[in-house]
């Protein structure tokens, strides 16, 4: 590539070359200083690339550049280089067909950008017009194309049946930026057509018009070992609201290692932000809370070591927050210090405690009470880590209890619950205190309830009046399971249970009660007093831990321990006729020792579908080990069981062969008599399922071979008639060296699947058309040792797993992998070696000529 730089200034004239010759582009670089110079060299040697100054010191820049055009080399690339003060210009330049231009005070990076697009669209062009000249006038290459557009459509057919029925945004782009797919999610989401955007630049529509520069030149400074990546951004949507959208990206290339197509599956991550950022507004609010809440909020380490300490702390005990941090309790009285103790091993046992008066001193000494409650904190995976204490400063209400009444005695004793929601009845059930916490829970404020009987409390959290935790103070008696999952009675008479209470919030919640008696100071009942907390999210965290205990994670079927609950619930009279099927998963091991896990993993997602499929809303689907599957069939006698095996197996032979045959080995039986224990009919469809998977073996493993073949063949573009060719020679040669008839076979199979292993290799590698890298070569020789890990997975195969990994070796012990010698390589390895390299040099290969027999045979000998 030849560009041609026109600066008449040497330091910036150096910078040019400097940036150009500093980023390997293939190019050879002139320069000159004046118009008449370039046109003289534009008329003499044609440049692909001219990056010229704006400002020639010898001609008008408008009048140069209608020479040039003049000339009528619309292959030549022009780039002109101006400061901001000439940029009115600009517009007049572009009428003249300059194809870009560069501010002068750009980075250093902004200039490698452009000039690398202008080499690239000037190699593309060039790349087009040889392509172009190659295809003039040949009628078979036209119609070879039109055989092979047939073809692409109909498995671009298949493609696009896939894409949209896939809940995945996908959109394809071509080099340019361009839409060329645009499946069904991304126009149910985004509220465009296919036909809207077809051939449109992706920036010009779903992008703010701040962002579409920079989309822009990032796209144009892609390299395909970029890929793959995710990026997140927010596109517009045709209703102009915006969603947020987290794309994963890749690329496909071609044989040239150019860009051929982008793709791109994205995700609408919206409503994840939002939730983000929801919790970051709720710690927020949580944080300003506890620093204005006149109560004390400390957080303790498992060690009693202080962690944090609210303003409010500060100003009830006098110590600062860091005068304390990672320190034990410094207001603790020595005699308190192991009481406190006591209480915190209860607490981080995952227990509560509340309302603990306890005497401490402040800093300056004075002696003040405080009421604690402390609570376990825990970790995301539901671990006691610590310990959040809130004390309140109690000490004008201890000196006041001495000389209250009654009345203030029963008022103080709400006091000590005031962290928490809480409310109190008299003897007859009328409510005589309602604290701000419960307002808050409930909505209902204290003067609308205060003195009011007859259940009225109930009524925020049930919507109807009913007896509630608070009424077993007074009767002990009553049966209130249907309201609350458990109830239970502690040694003080105090009552304490959870349930769910429609009335509260938009949705309900999941309330913990406490309820104790109030005393007068006679020691005799006077009411009671409830504690309420809102547990809710606790309890979503304890259902989604127990659907994780019970759920396989890839596939999303109930794992084996959800399968033995239900096994036991179902083994009743009433669920019999119980059916039972065990299914094993064929050549699962296979597919991931030879494509990848990740090909194994939609083998197994695929079996999952075809097992949905078949299997009625009430069967119980378990994934039993890592490929067997367990059904449960309630209500199911021994035809309709061996219905849906027959169901499974039609599914099956229907799935397709990529990457194998989906095969499910599949047994069955049913109890159907209340003496049959359940264990030995699970193990009877376990035994049937083995002895089937043995029946079937033979024809799965002449299907296995089959798709391997068909494999092989589609991915190293290996002819039948190749194979054929080397089989019969394998065999030639096996007779005059008298080989036994197992050793035949052997080196029948071992010439058809010997290089089995190139499946695994990336296309990029095994379709290149020239010399590999020596990167990619230490690549393609790892086909040996993937093709033996292939032949030891599948039974079949497994007695040539050996002669597959040597027939690289060579007599002199240069060959790979072992770098084995002489009669050290199996004899069938070596025979393999020699007939298939006298194939290829006899007939040749698209890239290299064929040599006569003689040739071949002296190359070999030497």
């Amino acid at each position: 590539m030849k560009i041609l730089l026109v600066e008449n200034g040497d330091k910036f004239l150096k910078r040019l070359k400097k940036i150009i010759s500093g980023n390997d582009l293939d190019s050879e670089i002139i320069n000159c200083t004046s118009g008449q110079a370039l046109l003289e060299i534009t008329r003499k040697s044609s440049p692909d690339i001219i990056i010229m100054d704006f400002d020639l010191p010898d001609m008008e820049s408008m009048k140069v550049l209608r020479c040039l055009k003049d000339l009528n080399n619309d292959d030549m690339y022009i780039i002109i280089l101006l400061d901001l003060k000439n940029i009115e210009r600009l517009e007049k330049a572009l009428d003249l067909g300059i194809s870009d231009w560069i501010d002068k005070s750009s980075e250093e990076a902004e200039f490698m950008i452009r000039v690398k697009k202008a080499f690239k669209e000037k190699m593309n062009k060039l790349t087009l017009q040889d392509k172009e000249k190659s295809l003039e006038g040949s009628e078979e290459n036209f119609r070879l194309l039109a055989d092979f557009t047939a073809a692409l459509k109909e498995e671009y057919n298949f493609i696009s049946a896939i894409v949209d029925t896939v809940c995945s945004l996908v959109i394809v782009l071509d080099p340019q930026g361009r839409i060329i797919r645009f499946n069904q999610a991304c126009e149910q989401l985004t509220g465009y057509s296919f036909e809207e955007v077809k051939n449109k630049c992706f920036w010009d529509i779903f992008l703010d018009q701040a962002e579409v520069r920079l989309a822009k030149d990032f796209f144009e400074i892609l390299k395909p070992e970029d890929f793959p990546y995710q990026i997140e951004n927010w596109w517009i949507m045709k209703d102009g609201s915006t969603r947020l959208i987290l794309w994963s990206n890749t690329a496909v290339l071609d044989q040239d290692g150019s860009f051929k197509y982008f793709i791109s599956t994205g995700i609408d991550t919206t409503e994840r932000k939002q939730a983000e950022e929801d919790l970051r507004e709720t710690n927020e609010k949580l944080y300003a809370l506890i620093n204005a809440s006149p109560l004390a909020v400390i957080s303790l380490d498992p060690d009693g070591r202080v962690k944090s300490w609210s303003w409010a702390a500060e100003r009830i005990f006098g110590w600062a927050e860091f005068e304390v941090f990672g320190e034990p309790l410094p207001m603790l009285k020595e005699g308190m210090q192991d009481k406190f103790r006591t209480w915190s091993e209860y607490v981080l046992k995952g227990k509560l405690l509340t309302g603990k008066e306890v005497c401490c001193h402040r800093k300056n000494g004075r002696v003040i009470d405080i009421s604690l409650s402390m609570a376990p904190l825990h970790n995301k995976e539901g671990l006691v880590v610590g310990i959040m204490a809130v004390a309140a400063d109690i000490t004008e209400r201890k000196q006041a209890e001495k000389v209250l009444k009654e009345s203030e005695q029963r008022m103080a004793d709400i006091i000590n619950f005031l962290p928490d929601a809480t409310f109190a009845v008299d003897l007859q059930g009328k409510v005589i205190a309602w604290n701000r916490a419960i307002e808050e829970l409930t909505g209902v404020k204290a003067e609308d309830i205060l003195g009011k009987g007859n259940y009225e409390y109930s009524i925020p959290f049930y919507g109807e009046r009913s007896m509630s935790i608070i009424d077993l103070v007074f009767k002990p008696e009553e049966n209130l399971e249907k309201k609350y999952p458990y109830v239970q009675r502690a040694e003080d008479n105090s009552f304490y249970g959870e349930g769910f209470c429609p009335g509260v919030g938009e949705e309900g919640a999941f309330l913990w009660f406490k309820a104790t008696p109030l005393y007068d100071i006679h020691g005799n009942i006077a009411g009671a007093i409830e504690s309420i907390r809102d547990i809710t999210k606790r309890k979503q965290v304890e259902e989604q831990l127990r659907y994780m205990s019970f759920h396989d994670m890839l596939t999303g079927l109930y794992n084996r321990a959800y399968f033995e609950e239900e096994l036991k619930r179902l083994d009743t009279k009433r669920q019999m006729p119980l059916g039972i099927i065990i299914g094993d998963l064929n050549g699962l091991k296979l597919v991931n020792d030879a494509f990848g896990h990740k090909h194994g993993d939609k083998l197994l997602m695929k079996a999952v579908k075809i097992l949905k499929e078949s299997c009625r809303k009430e069967d119980i689907i378990c994934r039993w080990g890592g490929d067997e599957f367990a059904i449960l069939l309630p209500l199911t006698d021994e035809k309709t069981a061996w219905d849906i095996c027959l169901r499974i197996k039609n599914f099956c032979a229907e799935a397709g062969e990529e990457p194998i045959p989906i095969s499910i080995s599949l047994g069955t039986a049913v109890k159907d008599k209340t003496g049959q224990n359940i264990r030995q009919v699970l193990k009877e469809a376990e035994d049937r399922m083995y002895r089937n998977k043995l029946l079937e073996s033979k024809s799965a493993r002449s299907s296995v071979i089959s798709s391997l073949q068909k494999t092989l063949a589609e991915r190293t573009n290996e002819t039948n008639e190749h194979i054929f060719r080397i089989q019969e020679l394998a065999l030639q040669v096996g007779n005059e060296l008298g080989l036994s008839i197992n050793e035949m076979d052997e080196l029948v199979l071992l010439s058809a699947l010997h290089d089995i292993g190139k499946i695994a290799i990336p296309d990029s590698i095994i379709k290149k058309s020239d010399s590999l890298s020596p990167s990619e070569w230490e690549i393609m020789k790892k086909h040996c040792e993937i093709g033996y890990r292939i032949a030891q997975a599948a039974p079949q195969l497994a007695h040539i797993a050996e002669k597959i990994l040597t027939h690289h070796e060579r007599w002199d012990g240069t060959g790979y992998p072992k770098g084995l010698k002489g009669k050290d390589i199996p004899l069938i390895s070596r025979i393999v070696a020699v007939v298939d390299a006298y194939d290829v040099m006899t007939k040749g290969r698209p890239y290299k000529k064929a040599r006569t027999k003689e040739e071949a045979l002296q190359e070999i000998i030497r």
